[in-house]
């Protein structure tokens, strides 16, 4: 009976974390930055840098899309 339990458990888990949604992202130089998973218009650069799209823009920055877990505001 457990061995059941934890196997519907883990099952639950792993649909959650498979749940992705097409979410706006920047490249700047090849490099990817994703939106901020809690701050509205604000992208992040490796590293923790934050950015706006219009100093995206400034930086030479192409809008895209992919897929990534959820974000709220997207």
């Amino acid at each position: 009976m457990a061995k059941q339990l934890t196997q519907k458990a883990a099952v639950a888990v792993v649909n959650k974390l498979a749940e992705r949604d097409w979410v706006p992202i920047w490249y700047v130089n090849g490099v990817m930055l994703v939106p901020h998973y809690t701050k509205q218009h604000v992208w992040v650069w490796p590293g923790g840098q934050f950015f706006t799209p219009a100093e995206l823009v400034d930086m030479g920055g192409k809008e895209s899309t992919t897929l990534l877990w959820p974000r709220h505001w997207t």
